[in-house]
């Protein structure tokens, strides 16, 4: 059984939460709710500890028309991060 995990929440102001991925694994993003015009969740990566990041694929996971992306490990350091929205919305993701 897979639990999701709570990683970052969005309200009025932007929001980020780092994590790593093991090589072979790989993660499910998604929010609690749809996301609305202009609302998204990007996801960079780094590879020095969070001093330098790079994007993550095209770099938006989620927004108002992919409801889940999946993020393939091995990521040293994994960054989501929820831009403002208009109602409290809660990032997961499912191991």
């Amino acid at each position: 059984m897979t639990i999701a995990t709570r990683i970052t929440t969005g309200t009025t102001g932007r929001s980020s939460s780092t994590f790593a991925i093991a090589a072979g694994a790989s993660v499910v993003v998604f929010t609690d709710q749809g996301l609305g015009n202009n609302e998204y969740v990007i996801a960079e990566r780094s590879q020095d500890g969070g001093t330098t990041w790079r994007q993550v694929g095209n770099n938006v996971l989620v927004d108002k028309n992919v409801k889940e992306a999946r993020i393939t490990g091995p990521v040293t350091t994994c960054r989501l991060t929820i831009s403002d929205t208009t109602t409290a919305t809660i990032v997961y993701t499912d191991a």
